[in-house]
């Protein structure tokens, strides 16, 4: 299968500080350390049940574009390229770009550096996924919504966007606790988490203490939205909230759920519906129409049950324990 030929961007832009923003904690985070911290939610396994999700609950079928926003080591990119679909990776890491292009199904995706605020395609894809809390990085609010905007306008009307983060409930939940774990070399691993309603935002530290007795300290904060939050967003950016899932085995969202997934599609017709992203065009970058694919309609995967929660609706209950996972 061939892959999608993006097109280059004029220049590969990092994090970027917004108001108030510290660019290092991400920059820190997501090297070799993250990749350990998260072995076990990062392993083939893992990433095979996310990527059938994503397929089942975006309908996608071979042959399919798809991007995949923020896409780390491509992990996902390539499961769905495996399963026919024609995927464009992008993430701000050289680092993780190189290693996803290197990796297992590397040479059948599209690989693009680039800023999320600034994806450089415009109308070019029948689904756009951002998995494993891959959004709400940036200080202010207004960054993530720049990122929500450009994913809803890389998107071909029709096409949807997937996007799932651990749930605030949840974290909130967990505000306070700890746990210690041993990675498989012998590290051990202390993490304490901390949740501020005020600001929204998870703040979670490791301390990595080696078997040879080196000490290695690594921290995240990322701020978590609400369905309510994050389907206005979804809205203001001229998509409309299909459905919410609490996890990926499609089941419906609670505040017992560890996900809040939102599924939310670019409205079919001209200019995409009112307020949304208006019709591809040359002038924009990547241009032309969707990406459509090779393969012919090929299978074409059920949704699964999931709830189609609205946006204003409160979904009541509590929850144990955190999860960290990105």
């Amino acid at each position: 299968m061939a892959p999608v030929e993006p097109p280059a961007p004029a220049a590969a832009p990092g994090p970027g500080p917004g108001p108030g923003f510290d660019p290092g904690w991400a920059g820190a985070f997501f090297g070799d350390d993250y990749l350990a911290l998260y072995e076990d939610r990062l392993a083939p396994a893992a990433t095979r049940t996310e990527a059938a999700f994503c397929a089942r609950a975006l309908g996608l079928r071979a042959g399919d574009a798809v991007l995949d926003l923020c896409c780390g080591t491509g992990r996902h990119s390539a499961a769905l390229a495996g399963a026919g679909m024609r995927v464009v990776g992008l993430d701000v890491s050289a680092g993780y770009l190189a290693a996803a292009r290197s990796g297992p199904g590397g040479a059948g995706c599209g690989w693009v550096r680039a800023d999320m605020r600034a994806v450089p395609f415009r109308g070019r894809f029948d689904a756009v996924i951002n998995m494993f809390t891959a959004f709400g990085y940036f200080a202010d609010a207004a960054s993530d919504r720049a990122a929500m905007a450009a994913a809803a306008g890389a998107l071909r009307p029709g096409g949807a966007l997937l996007i799932d983060t651990l749930s605030r409930d949840f974290a909130a939940a967990g505000s306070g606790t700890s746990e210690r774990r041993t990675l498989a070399g012998g590290t051990v691993v202390t993490e304490r988490r901390r949740f501020d309603p005020v600001e929204g935002r998870g703040h979670v530290s490791f301390e990595m203490r080696s078997p040879g007795g080196g000490v290695r300290r690594a921290s995240h904060h990322i701020r978590l939205y609400a369905p309510t939050e994050l389907g206005a967003m979804a809205e203001g950016a001229g998509l409309r909230v299909e459905r919410w899932y609490g996890d990926y085995g499609g089941g419906e969202l609670t505040a017992r759920s560890r996900r809040t997934i939102m599924v939310a599609r670019r409205p079919a017709g001209p200019g995409g519906g009112a307020g949304g992203p208006g019709p591809a065009s040359g002038g924009a970058a990547g241009g032309g129409g969707a990406v459509r694919g090779r393969g012919g309609p090929g299978r074409r995967w059920g949704r699964g049950p999931g709830r189609a929660v609205r946006p204003g609706e409160r979904v009541q209950g509590g929850a144990k324990r955190i999860d960290t996972g990105n």
